[in-house]
């Protein structure tokens, strides 16, 4: 638990999420650890519960649970990062893109191209685009909601999410240049 509680922590101190906006998980077998329903994430001791993976909902976890459970039963994740980073919120609402294509080197070698996925579905709904689109990419951007990061472990995905925040932030600096 102390990888989720670091990661939540140095998710907040670089500003790829806010208060209790965003939610972290990890899994363990057939277990995912998750933060709580309003949960800070700079604050996530005590905040976190174990929900099977199979088993029935815990109304206490975070509302995203069915989109970090659709990702650990498409992909091989064993960590999921969700956050509300600005520069990603952002270009996710200035575009009808369904990708983002990062400019710079450094983010094209791990994510080449990041999916960016309506967010007019409920949760269950929802979580199958986005284990979809994560299937074949590290991470993926919900258009207005933010970006969602999976990794072998949190550092995996912290690194991913902070790829995306960093790639949108240079797409938007570049494109109000162009203006």
């Amino acid at each position: 638990m102390e990888d989720i509680i670091r990661y939540g922590r140095k998710m907040v101190e670089q500003g790829l999420t806010y208060a209790s906006m965003g939610n972290i998980s990890r899994r363990a077998g057939k277990d995912i650890t998750i933060s709580r329903k309003g949960a800070m994430l700079d604050e996530l001791g005590g905040a976190l519960i174990l929900v099977a993976l199979d088993g029935p909902v815990n109304p206490d976890a975070s509302s995203d649970y069915p989109i970090h459970r659709a990702i650990y039963l498409e992909t091989d994740a064993r960590a999921v990062l969700h956050g509300h980073s600005p520069y990603a919120v952002a270009v996710s609402l200035t575009g009808r893109a369904r990708t983002i294509k990062p400019l710079e080197y450094e983010s094209r070698m791990l994510l080449p191209e990041i999916p960016v996925i309506k967010s007019n579905e409920n949760k269950e709904e929802l979580g199958a685009k986005v284990a979809k689109a994560m299937s074949e990419s590290l991470g993926c951007i919900v258009r207005g909601h933010g970006p969602y990061a999976r990794g072998k472990t949190a550092a995996d995905a912290f690194t991913v999410l902070a790829i995306i925040e960093h790639a949108c932030r240079v797409k938007y600096l570049v494109d109000l240049k162009k203006c």
